[in-house]
């Protein structure tokens, strides 16, 4: 059965803690990096399917990760979805503007993550699609 290489970019190890219990393994490869450089870095030899990025990292913030990705690498494929306390809609605009697939305001509940996840593959028919939405249906 695939699962889905998702790299999370999160400097509170709190919420990493979050993501690894609510983020099934049976359906998530998960990987966990602490600042945007080693964001960066994990992306580029591990080529993960998703992205959850926060926008307050150190070393290289989130947004600057996300224009690396999306305009020097010219990756439009690999799902981006911002998390962040910051909620603004300039931000959010700034952000569509270089192709998020979803963006989510912390605290955030686990199942919204998911639900988040779970409409990036809504045209989706493919197993990990149905999956995601069975797994949406048991929480």
């Amino acid at each position: 059965m695939k699962t889905l290489k998702i790299l999370i970019a999160e400097d509170n190890k709190l919420l990493h803690g979050l993501y690894d219990e609510g983020l099934p393994s049976g359906l998530f490869e998960k990987r966990f990096v602490d600042n945007g450089k080693d964001a960066l870095e994990e992306y580029k030899s591990w080529k993960p399917d998703i992205i959850i990025l926060d926008y307050m990292i150190p070393k290289i913030n989130g947004f600057k990760v996300l224009e690396e990705i999306r305009n020097r690498v010219n990756d439009h494929s690999t799902i981006i979805i911002m998390s962040t306390f910051m909620y603004n809609h300039e931000y959010v605009d700034e952000c569509n503007k270089l192709g998020i697939q979803g963006f989510i305001v912390k605290p955030f509940k686990i199942r919204d993550m998911l639900q988040c996840i779970c409409d990036c593959f809504e045209d989706s028919d493919n197993e990990v699609g149905k999956r995601l939405k069975e797994l949406l249906r048991k929480k």
